[in-house]
């Protein structure tokens, strides 16, 4: 048996090396085939963000979740032979624990039950790989079941396929459903519901998450035709790759005062104070402007800031709008993002260590509506929204 080690990369030929030997049925060999470029990225993306962990004592011993076991847990498992691994779902013999690893038998789909919640130790890290997708329960209270198991300051990779593929979207379009049908079997469920990357972080922020980083990649080991489409979709946008990977940082959450869901209402000018040109309001809790910043005081903060944030713009798809967020008294940049899609952003500022906040908001793409249809009398110029404030 081909024997894996963290003092080299680990590639997708060493890990079907490693499983040649096992007695595999045709149908476990297959599966291994088609995952096997995945499980090398997941091993560089644990092997990154161990790196990042800080272990008070530094003599502790690292400890790993991995949420259902499976080929991925014998590949940590010899690649980080001085870790405890220990896993959580559904047993598999195949897989055997170590002397100082433990399997805590739980179905996550009774994460809708908090009383069934198993007590776990708290883990450094949680991998949570091709798991979600499974499940008929809410993700939100997966991932806040899930959160209790990992400590403060550690991290949740999280692995599923994207629902928004380029291969499920050609697919829809000529009339097939994409999606598999419910299997009959619930001890070897089939893709409930897949999801894309807004919506994972969007439900990753509610359960008490912040996300750290994100890829959409092509690592599934295709051939013939997606083989073809995923050299296709390498050159396009990546919201049309297969393959969606997010790490989560769990943040501390301390004990704050109870306050309204919205902090500020989104028609109070008030908190508007600069910058502000043919301005749109409405009454769902959306705030739009369209020039190119804008600028937000909040006298009273000492807390992290969360918000929403969209864009409006028609060719968001080909040129994609940045949004800088900046203490405008410090100059500090408190965060960046870049909106590929017209689907709302969720957005953590880190601003618990401010009294009070001028927050900037610069972007570099406005557009007006009459320039794209001729027909339209509509000529403020208008470009980004925010959906709510919120305290965290």
């Amino acid at each position: 048996m081909s024997q894996l080690n963290i003092n080299k990369p680990v590639s997708a030929k060493d890990i079907l090396d490693h499983f040649k030997d096992w007695n595999l049925d045709e149908e476990s060999k297959g599966y291994v085939k088609f995952h096997c470029k995945r499980y090398e990225f997941l091993i560089k993306e644990t092997i990154k963000w161990i790196d990042k962990i800080r272990i008070t004592p530094p003599e502790r011993t690292l400890k790993i979740l991995d949420i259902g076991k499976a080929y991925q847990t014998e590949i940590i498992r010899n690649v980080l032979p001085e870790t405890i691994v220990n896993t959580l779902g559904f047993e598999d013999s195949r897989f055997k624990a170590r002397g100082r690893d433990r399997h805590f038998l739980f179905n996550l789909n009774d994460a809708q039950y908090p009383e069934k919640w198993p007590k776990t130790e708290k883990h450094d890290l949680i991998i949570m790989a091709e798991v979600i997708e499974h499940l008929y329960t809410s993700p939100l209270l997966v991932l806040k079941c899930v959160a209790g198991f990992l400590r403060n300051g550690g991290y949740l990779i999280m692995q599923t396929p994207n629902a928004c593929s380029f291969n499920k979207r050609v697919e829809m379009l000529m009339g097939k459903n994409p999606f598999e049908q419910i299997r009959l079997s619930n001890t070897n469920p089939g893709h409930f519901r897949e999801y894309t990357i807004e919506e994972l972080l969007d439900i990753g922020i509610q359960s008490g998450f912040m996300p750290v980083e994100y890829s959409i990649s092509n690592y599934f080991n295709c051939h013939g035709k997606e083989k073809f489409i995923n050299k296709l979709t390498s050159t396009l946008s990546s919201r049309l790759r297969d393959g969606i990977t997010i790490c989560f940082e769990k943040v501390e959450t301390p004990e704050l005062p109870e306050l309204p869901e919205v902090i500020v209402p989104l028609n109070d000018n008030a908190i508007f104070s600069s910058g502000w040109y043919d301005i749109e309001k409405d009454n769902n809790g959306v705030f739009r402007w369209g020039n190119s910043n804008c600028l937000i005081q909040l006298p009273e903060l000492k807390r992290d800031l969360q918000l929403k944030i969209f864009s409006s713009f028609p060719d968001i798809i080909e040129r994609h709008v940045s949004v800088i967020f900046v203490n405008e008294s410090t100059k500090e940049i408190l965060g960046k993002v870049e909106l590929q899609s017209k689907n709302e952003h969720p957005v953590i500022l880190k601003t618990s260590h401010l009294a009070k906040l001028d927050l900037s908001i610069s972007v570099n793409t406005t557009w007006s509506p009459n320039l794209y249809d001729s027909k339209s009398d509509d000529s403020r110029i208008l470009g980004i929204g925010i959906r709510y404030l919120k305290f965290l």
